[in-house]
């Protein structure tokens, strides 16, 4: 469920900036997945109100992931879709529908330094967003990289086209009849750490973007998770992400934060 956030941006974006201190300590080689390169995963979660609210939700989320010595991949892909009744003789409304997909090529040069490529779509009918394209790439730092623990950050340039059904924003920016094409300087980050002699694991996706010729103009997405591994195909998964965004419409609001808890469907590893 879609709830705003009270917090300010600064403190929002120095929480960043300490995951960014954490992601640059010193240690370890680069290892890749040896015999099992791939990872992928499935989870759909929803949930179901009937009486005072009359509301329905499905979240679903999808990873796929290849990551050998010197190259890899990351594919994920996010969706929600939200449904309200106003009236018992009314048929449900569909509020919210989101979608997206996110695609990230890398390329160890050294063994803790890659070439980091990114690509991201995205559409929101709940952010009043009809679609999102971006795509660029960086330069990231590995500090870590093992099978239990991956710790990684990139610095580079984007490139993004953003469509709005309308003109009437939050901020005084420049765009066409509620299009906007912009450069962005990007952080982007990940990682996961799996405890020793336990099923528990976490995991984080996060980004940081904004505009240079306009600082004002700026995205923020923390995408963290708790997995409590239940066999070697189903686990129990928590996820919060918090999102900012500056240049939204009007009736928007520029933050939010989802907490979401459902089964996870993984491919095996082999063996």
């Amino acid at each position: 469920m879609m709830t705003p956030m009270t917090q300010h941006l600064p403190d929002a974006l120095l929480a960043a900036l300490a995951v960014l201190a954490v992601l640059l300590s010193p240690d370890a080689a680069a290892q890749d997945r040896g015999d099992d390169p791939w990872r992928g995963g499935l989870s759909i979660a929803g949930s179901y109100n009937a009486g005072n609210l009359d509301q329905m939700q499905l979240m679903a989320r999808g990873n796929l992931s290849y990551s050998g010595e010197k190259a890899g991949n990351d594919l994920i892909v996010n969706g929600f879709r939200f449904w309200l009744k106003y009236d018992d003789a009314e048929p449900f409304t569909r509020l919210g529908d989101d979608l997206a997909v996110t695609e990230a090529p890398f390329y160890y040069f050294r063994p803790k330094l890659y070439l980091q490529g990114i690509g991201r779509y995205e559409s929101s009918q709940l952010h009043q967003l009809d679609h999102r394209v971006s795509a660029g790439g960086g330069v990231g730092y590995t500090p870590v990289r093992r099978e239990e623990l991956l710790m990684r950050a990139s610095l580079g340039v984007q490139y993004e086209h953003a469509r709005y059904p309308g003109d009437d924003f939050r901020l005084d920016v420049t765009h066409d009849d509620g299009s906007r094409t912009v450069p962005r300087v990007a952080l982007n980050s990940n990682g996961w750490f799996q405890v020793a002699g336990s099923p528990v694991g976490f995991r984080y996706l996060g980004y940081f973007l904004v505009n240079p010729l306009d600082p004002k103009d700026l995205r923020l997405s923390l995408d963290a998770s708790a997995v409590l591994t239940i066999t070697r195909v189903f686990s129990a998964q928590l996820t919060a992400t918090y999102g900012y965004n500056a240049v939204v419409l009007d009736e928007v609001d520029p933050q939010d934060l989802r907490v979401t808890t459902g089964i996870t469907l993984s491919v095996p590893q082999s063996g």
